[in-house]
C-alpha cells in the first residue's frame, strides 16, 4: 500500500513538473516598418531575453491592416508596446491609446524608439502633447551618459554617470508645456548636456522615448574586452524600459549581493598589511564581508587568536580554496599538467581543508579561485564532478577557451558555459571610478564580487571602506555575506500568470526563499546537458522527483510565506578524502611558500620591496622573485654567518690571550718556586 501511495505522489509531481514546462511568459510587441528598425530591434531583442520576456514583432506598412496589432496589444500577456520612431507615421496617437486603454489593468507602457532629425517635429508634437518640439543632431561627439532620477524607473543608476562611446546622438528639444522627465542626458566634448531619453506623461498613460544613436552604437556582438559598462550605456533605454514594464513578471534576483576577496593569507596575525582585527573592526563600521581564499598547504599553520575571530564571526569573516599547493600557475593547459595530475590536486585540496575544518573548527566554501588565472574546460568539470559550488577568477572563461560573443555573457557575471558549472567573475578592489560599475551591477541585479591581496591594505586597513561605503548608499539593501552564501542566492525569479514563480538556478545548490505573505509554487530550471553525472536531487536533505529534458533539469516546490528551502543537486564521484593523508613533504613546495610568506610578511613592508612586487605581479616574474627572494635569504643569513665569524674571531683570540696570560703566570710562578728553593 505504501509503494501504491509513493507511486501516485510521484505521478502527480511529473504532472506538476510537465505543467511547468508549458510556462507562461510576458511579451512586449514591437511595431516597426518594412525598411529600417533593425538597429533598435536588436537592442529591443537583447533586453527581453535578458529578462525572458518575449518579443513580438510586428510588421506594418503605410494604410496596412493594424486588426494583428490591436489584438497584440490587448493580450493580457503584453506588457509593453514599442514602436520604432520610423513607424510612428503610420500610427494615429489616439487610436493606439485606446488600445492600450481597453486592457483590464488600466494599460501599458509606451515607447518610441530610435527617434532621429527625420521623425519630424510636428510629428513629435502631436504624439507627446506638444512636450517635445523635436530631435536635433547633436554637432559634437559624446563623452558621458549621465541618468536623471525618476526611482522607480531609474533605480540604482539615479544621477550616475558612465563614459559614453564617443559617437554622434540625437536630442530632444523640449518646449516646456506638458510634463516631460529626463531619464538619461549625453554630455557633449563641448560640456554641453542634452536630453537623449525622456519620459512624458499622457495622463491616464506614460510616453518613453529615446533618441537614436548612431548606427554603430549596437553592433550584433559586443566589442571584444568591452565590460560591463560600455555594452549597457549602448543599450540602457531598452534595458530599462523592458525591466520597468515587465517588474516581478522579469528575471529578476530577490536580493543583491556584495563580497570582498583576499587572496593567499593563512591564518596568523598579522600577515603583511591585513591586519584580522582591524579589519574586523571596519566590516563592523561600513558593513562588508570579507572572505579569506585559503591556501589548503596552509591547513595546520593557523593562530588560535584568528581562528576565534572566523569562529565568533562567520558573519563578517569565512574561507573559501585558494588552489592546492599555489605554486605558481597551478592548474595550467593540459599540454602542461596532465588532467590526472591536475584532479590529484583537487582532491589534496579537498583533503586539506577536511583537516583544516577539524583542527580549526571553521567551515569552508567548496568554492575555487585558481591562482593567477582560471584553469580548462577539463579542471572545471572535475570541480562540477567533485560537488564545487563554482569557481569565481577575474576572467570566467576556461584558459583553453573564448567566452562566446553575445551581450548576454557580457551584462552577468556567471556563466554555465563549460561543464553547466558556475564561473563567475570578479574585480579588483582597486577598480577605477567604481561608481558605474557598482551601479550598473545593481541594476542587473548581479552580485558585486571585488578581489585584492594584503598588500590592499598598505595605506591602512581601512583601505576598501570607500568602496564598501559607496555599494551601500547606491544599494542599500546590499547584502555583504560569504562567497558560498553567493553562490547559494544564484537564482532568477519571474512571476507566472498564475501568481506561482519560474526559477532559473545559476548553482548547483540554491537556498529558495519566498519573501511574499502568500504560500508559492516555485518550478526550478537548471541547466544540464550531462545528466547522467546526476545522483540525487534533494529538498531540505529529503530525495525528491525531479525531470530531465531538453538540457534542463526541472523540480517544483511549494514554500510557505517568508521560508526558504534548500534544493541540492549532488554529483557522482568516487571521492573519499577520509583515509587520505594530508602531506606536505614537497620540498619545492615548502620553499616555494617560504618565500611567499617572505615576500608578503616582510619584502613588502619595505617601498623597494613594495614596488618590486608590484613590478613582479605585471611583469610574470616568478623565477626572478624567487631568485631575488632567494638572494635576499642568501645575504640575511651570510649576515648573520659574517657576524657569527666575527664573534668566533674576537672569541678565539680572547682565548688564545687568556691562554698566554695562564701560560705567563704558569712560568712566573714555576721561576718563584725555583728561586725560593735557591735560597733555601
Amino acid at each position: 500500500m505504501t509503494a501504491r501511495i509513493q507511486s501516485v505522489v510521484m505521478c502527480s509531481c511529473f504532472v506538476v513538473l510537465i505543467s511547468s514546462l508549458c510556462c507562461w511568459s510576458a511579451e512586449v510587441v514591437f511595431v516597426r516598418s518594412m525598411t529600417g528598425s533593425s538597429v533598435e530591434q536588436h537592442g529591443l531583442e537583447v533586453a527581453s531575453r535578458f529578462y525572458g520576456i518575449d518579443l513580438r514583432v510586428v510588421t506594418i506598412e503605410q494604410n496596412s491592416d493594424l486588426a494583428a496589432l490591436q489584438s497584440a496589444v490587448e493580450q493580457q500577456d503584453t506588457v509593453a508596446l514599442v514602436i520604432a520612431a520610423d513607424a510612428l507615421k503610420m500610427l494615429d496617437q489616439n487610436t493606439v491609446l485606446q488600445w492600450l486603454s481597453r486592457r483590464p489593468d488600466g494599460g501599458i507602457p509606451l515607447m518610441v524608439l530610435g527617434v532621429t532629425s527625420a521623425t519630424g517635429a510636428n510629428l513629435l508634437k502631436a504624439w507627446t502633447n506638444g512636450a517635445v518640439g523635436g530631435c536635433d543632431q547633436s554637432p559634437h561627439r559624446s563623452s558621458e551618459l549621465i541618468f536623471g532620477r525618476m526611482p522607480e524607473f531609474t533605480r540604482q543608476l539615479s544621477d550616475i554617470s558612465l563614459p559614453f562611446p564617443g559617437r554622434t546622438t540625437c536630442y530632444f528639444t523640449l518646449t516646456g508645456a506638458g510634463t516631460a522627465e529626463k531619464l538619461a542626458e549625453i554630455r557633449d566634448e563641448d560640456h554641453s548636456v542634452v536630453p537623449t531619453f525622456i519620459r512624458v506623461d499622457l495622463g491616464r498613460h506614460e510616453m518613453f522615448l529615446s533618441a537614436q544613436s548612431s548606427s554603430e552604437a549596437v553592433n550584433v556582438s559586443p566589442a571584444k574586452g568591452e565590460d560591463v559598462e560600455d555594452v549597457f550605456a549602448r543599450i540602457a533605454p531598452s534595458m530599462m524600459f523592458v525591466r520597468y514594464s515587465a517588474g516581478d513578471l522579469g528575471w529578476h534576483a530577490e536580493a543583491h549581493y556584495a563580497n570582498l576577496t583576499i587572496d593567499d593569507p593563512w591564518l596568523t596575525e598579522p600577515y603583511g598589511y591585513l591586519d584580522y582585527e582591524g579589519l574586523l573592526r571596519e566590516m563592523v563600521k561600513h558593513n562588508f564581508h570579507t572572505t579569506v581564499a585559503f591556501i589548503p598547504w596552509n591547513y595546520d599553520r593557523s593562530v588560535p587568536a584568528v581562528v576565534s575571530l572566523f569562529r565568533n564571526h562567520p558573519d563578517r569573516l569565512s574561507i573559501c580554496i585558494h588552489g592546492d599547493n599555489h605554486d605558481h600557475v597551478e592548474f595550467p593547459a593540459l599540454s602542461e599538467k596532465s588532467l590526472g595530475e591536475q584532479t590529484e590536486d583537487v582532491r589534496e585540496a579537498l583533503n586539506r581543508m577536511t583537516r583544516f575544518q577539524e583542527l580549526t573548527g571553521i567551515k569552508y566554501d567548496k568554492i575555487m579561485v585558481f591562482p593567477h588565472h582560471i584553469g580548462s574546460q577539463a579542471i572545471l568539470a572535475v570541480l562540477k564532478r567533485y560537488n564545487f559550488l563554482a569557481t569565481v577568477n577575474s576572467s570566467n572563461v576556461p584558459l583553453d577557451d573564448v567566452g562566446p560573443n553575445s551581450w548576454s555573457f557580457v551584462l552577468r557575471p556567471v556563466t554555465l558555459e563549460w561543464a553547466d558549472f558556475p564561473s563567475i567573475s570578479r574585480v579588483t578592489a582597486q577598480y577605477p571610478n567604481p561608481t558605474g560599475y557598482i551601479a550598473v551591477n545593481a541594476f542587473l541585479d548581479n552580485p558585486l564580487l571585488f578581489y585584492g591581496h594584503q598588500d590592499l591594505f598598505a595605506d591602512g586597513i581601512g583601505s576598501f571602506d570607500g568602496m564598501a561605503d559607496e555599494a551601500n548608499k547606491i544599494e542599500p539593501g546590499t547584502r555583504w555575506s560569504s562567497l558560498g552564501d553567493i553562490v547559494r542566492h544564484l537564482y532568477l525569479v519571474r512571476m507566472r500568470s498564475d501568481r506561482n514563480y519560474d526559477v532559473l538556478a545559476l548553482s548547483s545548490d540554491i537556498l529558495l526563499e519566498n519573501p511574499s505573505a502568500r504560500e508559492a509554487r516555485f518550478f526550478v530550471r537548471k541547466r544540464e546537458t550531462d545528466q547522467a553525472t546526476i545522483a540525487s536531487v534533494t529538498v531540505d536533505e529529503q530525495e525528491s522527483a525531479f525531470k530531465l529534458q531538453d538540457n534542463y533539469l526541472d523540480i517544483s516546490v511549494i514554500v510557505p510565506a517568508g521560508a526558504t528551502r534548500r534544493i541540492r543537486i549532488v554529483y557522482a564521484n568516487a571521492l573519499h578524502v577520509d583515509g587520505m593523508a594530508a602531506s606536505k613533504s614537497s620540498r619545492r613546495v615548502q620553499v616555494l611558500r617560504m618565500l611567499s610568506d617572505f615576500r608578503d610578511m616582510r619584502l613588502s613592508q619595505y617601498a623597494v620591496g613594495d614596488r618590486f612586487i608590484d613590478w613582479y605581479y605585471g611583469r610574470h616574474g616568478l623565477l626572478l622573485l624567487a631568485t631575488t627572494c632567494g638572494l635576499a635569504l642568501m645575504v640575511f643569513y651570510g649576515c648573520l654567518w659574517s657576524v657569527k665569524v666575527v664573534i668566533n674571531k674576537r672569541r678565539r683570540q680572547r682565548g688564545k690571550l687568556h691562554i698566554m696570560g695562564t701560560h705567563i703566570k704558569d712560568v712566573q710562578e714555576t721561576a718563584e718556586k725555583a728561586a725560593g728553593l735557591i735560597g733555601r
